[in-house]
């Protein structure tokens, strides 16, 4: 399930966070994920219950958000004939080595370069996010413009930055 918050969120300073567990077994449908950028080093994951496909109990959800996609529409079809099923894409978990290494060309090579080892058999579901986790983009030769622009064209239709004027990728070492 895809939904889209239709009203603000305001966490107000000095609210106080607890340490996530390693582990969180959720129980139910209608378990959501989102995760927010603080800064350009740090990252949120806020987890939201908003209920699930015939959850009736939870129409308090709806004033906040709007079902964009529901695994219940699975089976129907649209104008072509074509099931959602069909249309909509799996979610992928990968490593973030193999993240990176998908990326194009010298845009991987480079990313893997710097990637910190400890990161490597992390997983993520995306490029876009195995590429925030991999490595401080600021300590980068690259630099922390270029890496947002990969960012950018992976979370969007924006083109990559060029490599033209870059200085030597780092040395992987291997």
């Amino acid at each position: 399930m895809k939904a889209k918050l239709k009203r603000d969120i305001v966490i107000p300073a000095g609210t106080e966070f607890d340490t996530a567990p390693s582990k969180t077994e959720r129980f139910g449908g209608g378990h959501i994920d989102c995760v927010i950028g603080l800064t350009k080093d740090v990252t949120a994951t806020l987890s939201l219950c908003i209920g699930g496909p015939g959850d009736s109990e939870r129409t308090d959800a709806k004033e906040w958000f709007e079902i964009v996609q529901d695994e219940s529409s699975a089976g129907a079809t649209n104008d072509s004939g074509v099931s959602g099923a069909e249309t909509r894409a799996e979610p992928q978990v990968k490593t973030i080595r193999e993240w990176l290494a998908g990326l194009p060309g010298e845009y991987g090579k480079r990313a893997l370069a710097n990637m910190e080892e400890k990161q490597a058999s992390a997983v993520e579901y995306d490029a876009a996010t195995a590429l925030i986790e991999a490595f401080n983009w600021e300590e980068s030769p690259e630099g922390f413009d270029f890496w947002s622009g990969v960012y950018d064209s992976l979370d969007s239709d924006a083109t990559l930055p060029s490599l033209e004027g870059l200085p030597p990728m780092r040395s992987t070492g291997e």
